[in-house]
């Protein structure tokens, strides 16, 4: 767990989340529509603190339950609405980007990052639906 706050860290640093918009975007036509309107300084914060949460979720913090949930109603039907396919698409873009931003990704790294988001992802979408 520590190696992806380690990178988390690094990454942030280097300008990930602004990285990850301006790919996010051009990954998928149905993408821009989703945040017409929207404050893109503002969501890159959200977008962090979003990982932190993910992250802590995953070490089982109290904290990171909690943000759970509300990512959870947040993204699902109730809410935002987000086709579930486009979390592949965000999953792929966020490993994409941080292999280009991190100076010391590996394959070890990259697995890791994978597993951790994609059972995050994977309980949003549980919980969402």
């Amino acid at each position: 767990m520590d190696t992806t706050l380690d990178s988390f860290r690094r990454l942030r640093e280097r300008g990930f989340a602004h990285r990850f918009y301006e790919q996010l975007f051009v990954a998928d036509r149905r993408v821009p529509r989703l945040f017409a309107g929207t404050d893109l300084a503002r969501q890159r914060d959200l977008l962090e603190h979003g990982i932190s949460m993910l992250l802590a979720y995953q070490r089982g913090s109290a904290l990171g339950e909690i943000a759970m949930r509300r990512l959870a109603l947040l993204h699902g039907p109730r809410g935002l609405d987000i086709d579930h396919d486009l979390y592949a698409i965000w999953l792929r873009v966020f490993l994409d980007v941080a292999g280009e931003l991190d100076p010391e990704w590996t394959p070890e790294l990259a697995a890791a990052w994978h597993a951790q988001l994609g059972a995050s992802i994977a309980e949003m979408h549980r919980r969402g639906t």
